[in-house]
């Protein structure tokens, strides 16, 4: 069951610390997950929930230099964020983008930096590769196919419906691939002309991840 209370407040901040005005947070499926203790981060009960957030900086610890007091920033962390205050390492934090606002900084974060992650830290993604997204529909998924646009890569994007295809097309896929209606192997076999793809994203996993290997 949820419950309203008050926590301590943190009053003196470290050197790397800042503190931030929540002004909004997002509810991930882990989080869904850790409510069922079905995660593989369990944290102790009672936990407050939210893993990423958006807000303004009230106050920055002495050794802080990529925020300012008063700006505006998104960040995430493994929980807490469903908060009037809290008090995060810097490095967990970055200026929203004017365009932005609240609301939308708080459930971009988390997404585009395991987009980013996966593609460049794990999958060294190069300009000119080819690149398939399964579960490109999705949150993670179209994420996905525009950070890869964005790297130069040759994007194909695969889903479930036309529907979501079509809008993986206006992020900027180069191809599309309907697994409901094609085998996957087979499709993107023949979109690559047999070179078939230097780094999958899948999001997906199952069916579709067995397609993929």
């Amino acid at each position: 069951a949820a419950v309203l209370c008050e926590l301590p407040r943190k009053s003196k901040l470290e050197d790397d610390e800042v503190r931030i005005e929540v002004r909004s947070a997002s509810l991930n499926f882990p989080e869904l997950l850790m409510m069922q203790n079905k995660y593989q981060y369990k944290p102790q009960l009672p936990f407050v929930l939210c893993t990423e957030g958006a807000g303004v900086v009230k106050e920055i610890g002495s050794k802080v230099s990529n925020v300012r007091p008063g700006d505006r920033v998104m960040f995430a962390t493994m929980q807490g964020c469903a908060c009037e205050e809290l008090v995060l390492p810097a490095q967990v934090c970055c200026r929203l983008p004017d365009p932005l606002s609240f609301s939308q900084g708080a459930g971009f974060y988390m997404g585009y930096t395991t987009g980013y992650h996966a593609l460049v830290t794990r999958g060294r993604l190069k300009a000119g590769e080819w690149l398939l997204v399964t579960g490109a529909g999705g949150g993670m998924g179209t994420m996905a196919v525009e950070l890869g646009k964005a790297l130069g890569a040759r994007v194909i994007a695969a889903a479930s419906s036309d529907e979501k295809l079509e809008a993986c097309k206006k992020l900027g896929a180069d191809f599309v691939v309907n697994y409901s209606k094609q085998d996957l192997k087979t499709a993107v076999g023949e979109i690559t002309n047999g070179e078939m793809c230097d780094v999958i994203y899948d999001p997906v996993g199952g069916q579709i991840f067995d397609q993929c290997v």
